[in-house]
């Protein structure tokens, strides 16, 4: 696996293949669009690189390279993917396990930090942030809601409406 490149900060920006910064992108979620629109069909390193500087925080950053010992820049300007075995196919998609040499620096738990902040700013744009129950599920990661009529329960569990 080759090396990744010097590490730089999170404040320093994205260089393309050309040395010059990449611009910030801005993901914008019309309203009554899933999550999934955010993703372009085809998606460049470029575009995982402004997806990163839209949707990490700085607190972010300093996050992952606690965890992983490598800084984001570092991996998304890795030497590798200019490489055949280094291709952004998988990179954006639900797979749990994408197979990829960056995985030894990160690039698996890029991946999971990045696709847990999309979600995020998906539930804002679509106003689910303001339910009273969400700080709770945002806090805890569940929600746990006592159901004291067990008629209900049964209904909901099996799935089944009340004529059935």
């Amino acid at each position: 696996l080759p090396q990744p490149v010097a590490p730089a900060s999170p404040q320093d920006p994205p260089r393309g293949v050309s040395g010059a910064p990449v611009p910030p992108v801005y993901l914008v979620q019309p309203t009554g669009t899933e999550i999934h629109t955010l993703i372009p069909p085809n998606p460049t390193l470029i575009e995982l690189t402004r997806a990163c500087q839209h949707h990490l925080s700085p607190e972010d950053h300093a996050m992952f390279e606690q965890a992983t010992g490598n800084t984001v820049a570092s991996i998304l300007t890795h030497p590798v993917w200019h490489t055949a075995e280094g291709q952004l196919e998988g990179v954006f998609s639900n797979q749990k396990m994408l197979l990829h040499p960056l995985n030894a620096i990160g690039l698996h738990a890029l991946r999971a930090l990045l696709h847990e902040r999309i979600h995020i700013y998906a539930r804002e744009r679509r106003g689910s942030t303001s339910h009273p129950l969400y700080e709770r599920y945002a806090r805890d990661g569940y929600l746990a809601i006592p159901v004291n009529d067990s008629k209900l329960l049964y209904l909901m569990a099996g799935g089944r409406s009340e004529t059935e």
